[in-house]
């Protein structure tokens, strides 16, 4: 009995001499940075000559309608501009800006042109002149109006096509 009163004491003795459990720390808290601001690219500048602008992206399609011929620019899918012949009244309507003066450049004449009152296109007659323009502008045309993208299109053969329509 003797040794295991010895025992027992030794083990009393050494659990006593074990050093105590470290302090456990508080978890970390890690603060996430704040979200970057995503901030869209900013197109390069424009030429100071509107020859060298590039081209909208997109295509013209030509389509007949009852009553009137359309060619519309689409790009994404999307009618970015429409040039209508209404075939009664011998009017072409450029539809798909904002409803504000406009600035038609082409190689042969510049001209600011305002929609019509309570309209949201600009209105020519068919024989006006700026339709030949923009039909027969080599290469290019542009359609400016403030606070938008200028739309530098191609002259294809559906602008001339819905002109030809309205004089017929």
């Amino acid at each position: 009995m003797r040794a295991v009163l010895a025992l027992s004491i030794a083990v009393v003795t050494l659990a006593g001499c074990v050093a105590p459990p470290a302090p456990v720390a508080p978890p970390r808290v890690v603060v996430a940075p704040p979200p970057v601001p995503v901030v869209a690219p900013v197109p390069p500048p424009l030429a100071a000559d509107w020859n060298d602008w590039p081209f909208t992206p997109g295509d013209w399609r030509y389509l007949q309608q009852p009553g009137a011929t359309v060619g519309r620019f689409e790009t994404a899918g999307q009618a970015a501009l429409t040039l209508i012949c209404d075939r009664f009244t011998r009017l072409v309507r450029l539809t798909g800006i904002a409803p504000a003066p406009a600035t038609i450049r082409t190689t042969s004449l510049t001209r600011v042109v305002a929609p019509g009152t309570g309209e949201p296109a600009l209105v020519f007659a068919a024989n006006d002149p700026l339709l030949d323009a923009i039909a027969f502008s080599r290469g290019r045309f542009v359609v400016e109006q403030a606070g938008r993208a200028p739309l530098v299109l191609r002259p294809y053969a559906e602008i001339g096509r819905v002109i030809e329509d309205c004089r017929g």
